[in-house]
């Protein structure tokens, strides 16, 4: 690769970046560990709950891992990662891997979803065969990514956010690249038409009751029938926001791989080195980033369960500090009348 024309880049677009960053982290890394903990201390754990807490955890990983872009975004992209080599390919292998697990999560939970709406009042999904097949493509992920480690240097910039992957065989290239786009466009395609499908059974089901005047069957089953649709529309509440997020890269993936045909990067879609220098950070990282932070959010406004729960912590939090500060005035009390009587 050329050698990059680093006075290209602006230095004040770089700071509202890193700004937007310490934002998304400083909500995401905490709003996700707290979703984490309601999600598990749950007594009764649903199949799409189960869902729900192995996502916070995905999503806790992905901001913490972000932590190292930031600051080479305040110091004129030098040093990159802090300065440490070392991180360079943690931060590509473990991003990476964690950002391909989210996708199959989403997909998994979309798919599930639109299961129950199909038949709400029919068997319940099993929940060892989608928990079973997260973790066979957690496997495969893992193969993918450690495998391509051995035969794929991580070159580390002195002067970017994060390091680039670089081979001197061509055919790895084009074989990891489409692996990528693979991991990404395939589960993207299958998310999207499970999503128009739920869309498409919601919105007949709710005309139906509409043009009927009153819902079918007993209270109990409308009542389940409210609760279902209420749970689906906080799916496709996060998938939507996912797809948002995450087609931008598949998209970017698949104009990457268009020049492969000729190998001269940066090609026909990448001739401005702006696209070096941004759209790469923002479609593979920063989205990703932001999204992870969104989730908690909408746990938030969705689960009446997780505002209570977190109003119960506050309070107890509250309650205990109110009580440490009684004890110590006590105290203090205490001692002051016994230095008065002495």
């Amino acid at each position: 690769m050329e050698e990059l024309p680093f006075e290209i880049y602006s230095g004040y677009f770089d700071k509202v970046i890193g700004a937007l960053y310490i934002v998304t982290i400083a909500e995401g890394l905490p709003g996700n560990i707290v979703a984490f903990s309601f999600f598990f201390k749950k007594r009764q754990k649903s199949l799409v709950n189960r869902l729900y807490m192995i996502m916070s955890v995905i999503d806790t990983v992905i901001c913490f891992t972000s932590l190292a872009i930031p600051p080479s975004l305040f110091t004129e992209r030098s040093p990159a990662l802090l300065g440490i080599p070392a991180i360079c390919t943690m931060f590509r292998v473990v991003f990476k891997c964690f950002q391909r697990l989210s996708i199959g999560l989403v997909l998994i939970l979309s798919i599930s979803r639109t299961v129950t709406i199909l038949n709400p009042l029919g068997r319940k999904i099993n929940h060892t065969t989608p928990i079973v097949l997260f973790f066979i493509y957690l496997v495969y992920q893992l193969v993918e990514v450690f495998t391509l480690y051995h035969y794929v240097d991580y070159k580390y910039m002195q002067r970017d956010v994060f390091c680039w992957e670089s081979s001197d065989q061509v055919i790895l290239w084009k074989i990891q690249d489409f692996l990528h786009m693979a991991s990404m466009g395939l589960p993207m395609i299958a998310i999207l038409v499970s999503l128009f499908l739920t869309v498409y059974v919601l919105i007949r089901s709710i005309r139906h009751e509409s043009d009927s005047g009153t819902s079918s069957g007993s209270a109990s089953q409308s009542a389940k029938k409210e609760q279902t649709r209420r749970a689906t529309v906080t799916v496709l509440i996060v998938t939507v926001i996912y797809i948002i997020f995450n087609i931008p890269l598949c998209v970017l993936y698949m104009l990457y791989l268009y020049p492969f045909t000729e190998y001269d990067y940066p090609g026909k879609f990448f001739n401005s080195w702006y696209m070096y220098w941004y759209v790469w950070n923002f479609t593979e990282v920063m989205s990703v980033t932001i999204n992870s932070a969104i989730n908690p959010v909408v746990y938030y406004f969705r689960f009446s369960q997780y505002r209570r729960w977190l109003t119960s912590r506050k309070e107890h939090l509250t309650s205990s500090s109110l009580k440490r500060s009684d004890v110590t005035r006590s105290n203090n009390f205490v001692i002051a009348n016994t230095d008065t009587a002495s």
